[in-house]
Formats: C-alpha cells, sequence, structure tokens
C-alpha cells in the first residue's frame, strides 16, 4: 500500500476526512427551509395583528364621530328639525359619512338617537354604531323662549344612555 505521509496509508487518510465534521448541503438546505416556514408563519401573525389593529383604530375614530352627533343633537334646542340627517366629516385623514336617525320612544319627550358611521364610498361597511337617547321636558318643538308666559326657556336635561346597540340583547 503506497503511503500518503509518515506512518500513513491511503486508507487512513480517507477515514480522517470522512470524520472531520461539518454540515452537508442537504442539511444546510433542510435548515434554511426551515427558517423559512417559520419567518413565513410569523409574517403572517404580524400581519394579522397589523389589520386588527387598523379596524380597532378605525372603529374608535367612528365611535367620536357618532358621540360627537348624538352631542350636538342634546345641544340642539328643537328637536322636530332634524329626525333624519347624514352627512360627511374628516378626522384622522379619513372622510367618514354619518347618518343620524332621531326614532319615537313611548314618551313624548324622549327620542332614541341612532348614529351609523361608515368611510365615504363604503355605506355598507358600518365601522361605528352608537344608540342614545335625548329628552327634554316638553315635547319636540314645544320649547318656551325666554320671557315667554311659561318661563325662561331652559335646555333640555342630557339623559346619558350613549351606548352600543347591542341588537336587543339585554343584560
Amino acid at each position: 500500500m503506497p503511503v500518503d505521509g509518515p506512518g500513513e496509508t491511503r486508507h487512513s487518510a480517507i477515514n480522517n476526512r470522512a470524520s472531520q465534521h461539518g454540515f452537508t448541503l442537504v442539511e444546510v438546505v433542510v435548515a434554511l427551509a426551515i427558517v423559512v416556514v417559520s419567518f413565513m408563519a410569523l409574517y403572517g401573525a404580524i400581519m394579522q395583528m397589523v389589520n386588527a389593529t387598523r379596524l380597532m383604530q378605525e372603529k374608535t375614530i367612528a365611535s367620536w364621530i357618532a358621540f360627537d352627533q348624538i352631542t350636538e343633537l342634546r345641544l340642539q334646542s328643537d328637536l322636530s328639525k332634524t329626525p333624519k340627517k347624514s352627512g360627511i366629516k374628516e378626522m384622522a385623514g379619513v372622510t367618514w359619512q354619518y347618518s343620524v336617525e332621531l326614532r319615537p320612544t313611548g314618551s313624548d319627550t324622549i327620542r332614541q338617537i341612532i348614529v351609523t358611521v361608515a368611510p365615504e364610498g363604503e355605506p355598507e361597511r358600518t365601522l361605528g354604531l352608537v344608540s342614545g337617547v335625548i329628552s327634554s321636558n316638553a315635547p319636540a318643538g314645544a320649547v318656551s323662549a325666554p320671557g315667554s308666559a311659561t318661563g325662561p326657556a331652559t335646555p333640555p336635561p342630557v339623559v346619558s344612555g350613549a351606548s352600543p346597540d347591542w341588537g336587543g340583547a339585554t343584560r
């Protein structure tokens, strides 16, 4: 047998190379495939969180607009002028469309307010739906003027009750 070095045979040199430590190409490719699949799953989870955060931000802004509309109605003295109204409002760089509806209740002095808010051009994508009530001491349209025979005009008392519409569910 030929000798490759002092005291070595060709057979022992081959065995020494085989016993060297390292990764084969197949092992490296499998490891990379595992890393890529892991990153894809992580990316999907992150995108889901980003989309959920964006939706919550949109819903928050829509509810602000709805509560603003309820507050504006509560500050009006004559509710008979606006049984239904709609409009456009810009907030947080987005144009929103809203609709307000006053509905009668079992009382002459209490009205239900329902406000829906959606991004402009997407009325079917309602992101805000707020319901509240408003009351006055007299039926709508019968607010007395200052110095009249019925006494000084007082703003209608505000009844707290702006709350989400739970679809008829009660607690």
